[in-house]
């Protein structure tokens, strides 16, 4: 080996690691400084920095998630090159239980380890699965937040078979927790809304329940129709109901029959005429 090519060697890398360092910066500076994106926007944008350093093909985001009780992993986001952003999860990917070689993959994961493959060292199990998708080289990084394990990151090319290297290794390992910590925020930030709206629901459901009340209760000269309609709406606006029916038993020979006495239909604008055969 001359030192001329020991020399552009070095400086291949060297330039390698700028482009490494520079996607790092400008993933940092679009997850930090978005004012009016969405977050499918954001994430779009900070994403593909580091993909077109490194040279990925797709990002997948898998959750730890509790169905019926059993811990497994699930597919929550996926970015794709070819599509140039967010797109739709891959049904059977959003329950990962059951598939042997993740969970193998899982329980590696758990402990902080990662997982790094490329297609010529699969074994027969990997292969199976990850032929499937088109993947030949994988690096899947576990996600912790606040000492929980929350999933994994994979990372995937789809053209090369190969391991990523110590530089990609280190860009990619700092990409996950930004990338982990957005989706961590806005998941957080969405049970909060959530709750919010859950609470201001319920509330608005009492206040209507409190209302009808009074107009059912109040002696005023309002008909009892008029009343009904009122109280009925009021009901039927916080529940968000289309139809309302009072029905009442009547006990016969044979059985117990029903009888609808009363029926409020939004559509009608109020108290309605029972249905006929009802």
């Amino acid at each position: 080996m001359t030192f001329q090519s020991i020399n552009e060697g070095a400086r291949k890398l060297s330039e390698h690691r700028a482009a490494i360092v520079d996607a790092l910066n400008k993933s940092i500076e679009i997850f930090s400084t978005n004012k009016e994106e969405t977050f499918e926007e954001v994430m779009t944008n900070g994403i593909r920095p580091i993909a077109d350093a490194v040279g990925l093909d797709r990002v997948v985001f898998y959750k730890l998630l509790d169905i019926e009780g059993v811990k497994r992993l699930g597919q929550v986001y996926r970015w794709d090159k070819a599509e140039d952003g967010l797109v739709s999860l891959e049904e059977e990917l959003k329950d990962l239980h059951g598939i042997p070689v993740y969970d193998n993959w899982m329980s590696i994961a758990l402990k902080g380890d990662c997982i790094r493959l490329k297609e010529s060292d699969y074994t027969e199990d990997a292969a199976v699965f990850l032929r499937k998708y088109g993947i030949k080289s994988i690096l899947i990084l576990p996600i912790f937040t606040h000492g929980e394990f929350w999933g994994v990151i994979n990372f995937q090319d789809h053209t090369n078979d190969r391991y990523f290297d110590e530089d990609c290794f280190d860009l990619l390992y700092s990409a996950a927790r930004i990338f982990s910590n957005a989706i961590i925020r806005v998941g957080a930030k969405q049970n909060t809304e959530d709750a919010i709206k859950a609470l201001k629901h319920r509330e608005e459901m009492e206040s209507a329940m409190n209302r009808a009340a009074v107009m059912f209760l109040s002696r005023n000269k309002k008909t009892f129709e008029a009343s009904m309609t009122a109280g009925v709406r009021e009901i039927a606006d916080a529940f968000r109901l289309d139809r309302l029916s009072i029905w009442r038993n009547l006990n016969k020979p044979d059985a117990v029959h029903a009888s609808q006495i009363f029926r409020w239909d939004r559509e009608s604008g109020g108290t309605t005429v029972p249905t006929e055969g009802l």
